[in-house]
């Protein structure tokens, strides 16, 4: 109850209830009023007027008129003015994730939940998709640029001197240059690989990001991403576990823990930036037998043409397509391994064509390329390493050589 002060003093004002807003009130509830700063701090002023005894109705008649409990009440009502409106009135604990994740607590730290709504990252506007002109494959192009700033703006720029501070100091200048000032908040999530580096050396660890590190990480980037360079945090988790499968000790921990702190947000702001090659490859097929891909096939010799790579080739099965008939009125296949010291063992050998006038020679490691000193039949190369193979045929041919 409020009423207005009876005209039995020089004071003019209105009187609050003792009884209905301190000893017994009828709502305990916490309503809302988000105030602005102004109008805070007025209501915190006229308040404390209310410190007074004789700004209350002494009207509870178990609980006499207390200055003690008066004070508690001005002091709490003052207090619940400055804080903040709504939920924010619980203190929030943060944290970190070792794969990125950003969480909150609302319980002093007991339980962590994830809050990708509040991570202090997304308050860095991303840029727009761009790709360089002529860009062939785009999502790679978009890979690449990641990887080339990894390479460039942390790897490289990392300082010699074999001391924690110039680690430190690597990772917080590149996380600064996606993030700017927000850089520190996401350092937070890397600062603890640079204790594991110095003890590795700064130059052994450099040296060990070798260019097929790279590679992988470059088809691991690009096959969880969106076509627009964008990535979600589904997307960073994928890159962070593959990472864990294709490397081993400091890159392993160093990659993860620098993807962790981009982020999906600094993935993409990275992958946009158009520091990536408009050529980059990303053709990352693991070999499961040996490596085909870099044999060559005999060049033109006058009317002997000796066929034309199939689209279908992966690294351990070479293909071969041959419809031109050389000089005599065959068709000639002729592929060499890219040294006559290395060769691959032949797991299965077949062609197409017909096996009236069929012809299969090969040359095994340290013989000249060329010669064929060895021949039979389709199935006698089988289990052995050559380095160069001869098929003829009567018709036109496809081969097929699997490794």
């Amino acid at each position: 109850m409020t009423r207005f002060k009876e005209n039995g003093t020089r004071w003019k004002g209105s009187q609050l209830s003792f009884l209905d807003h301190i000893t017994h009130p009828s709502e305990s509830r916490e309503d809302l009023y988000c105030l602005t700063l102004a109008q805070s701090e007025a209501l915190i002023a006229v308040f404390d007027h209310y410190r007074y005894l004789s700004r209350w109705l002494d009207d509870d008649d178990d609980q006499p008129l207390a200055i003690t409990l008066v004070d508690q009440f001005v002091n709490d009502t003052q207090r619940r003015l400055m804080m903040p409106c709504g939920s924010d009135n619980v203190v929030l604990l943060s944290q970190w994730t070792p794969d990125g994740h950003y969480q909150e607590s609302t319980d002093g730290g007991e339980t962590y939940h994830d809050a990708p709504a509040r991570d202090p990252r997304n308050n860095v506007p991303l840029p727009p998709p761009f790709l360089p002109p002529d860009t062939v494959d785009e999502t790679c192009t978009y890979a690449d640029s990641i990887v080339n700033k990894l390479i460039n703006d942390w790897i490289n720029a990392t300082g010699s001197t074999e001391d924690q501070a110039t680690v430190i100091e690597g990772i917080i200048s590149f996380l600064a240059g996606i993030f700017g000032a927000f850089g520190v908040v996401a350092a937070a999530i890397t600062l603890g690989i640079a204790i594991v580096i110095v003890a590795f050396t700064v130059a052994a660890w450099k040296a060990a990001f070798v260019s097929d590190v790279w590679d992988r990480l470059r088809c691991n980037i690009a096959a969880h991403m969106g076509a627009d360079g964008s990535f979600t945090q589904s997307d960073v988790d994928s890159i962070y576990s593959q990472i864990g499968v294709d490397e081993t000790g400091i890159v392993k921990i160093s990659l993860q823990g620098m993807i962790a702190a981009m982020g999906w947000q600094g993935l993409t702001a990275a992958a946009r930036s158009g520091g990536g090659s408009p050529t980059a490859s990303c053709d990352c097929e693991e070999c499961d037998g040996c490596d085909t891909s870099d044999w060559v096939i005999q060049e033109d010799i006058g009317s002997y043409v000796y066929g034309t790579l199939n689209g279908s080739s992966d690294c351990n099965h070479l293909i071969v397509d041959q419809s031109t008939p050389g000089g005599d009125g065959n068709y000639y296949i002729k592929v060499f391994a890219p040294s006559n010291l290395v060769g691959c063992e032949v797991v299965n050998l077949t062609t197409s064509g017909s096996p009236s006038g069929l012809l299969v020679a090969w040359d095994l490691p340290g013989e000249t390329q060329g010669t064929f000193a060895h021949s039979g039949a389709i199935t006698d190369p089988l289990g052995q390493e050559i380095v160069a193979i001869l098929v003829r045929t009567s018709t036109p041919q496809t081969m097929t050589l699997v490794t």
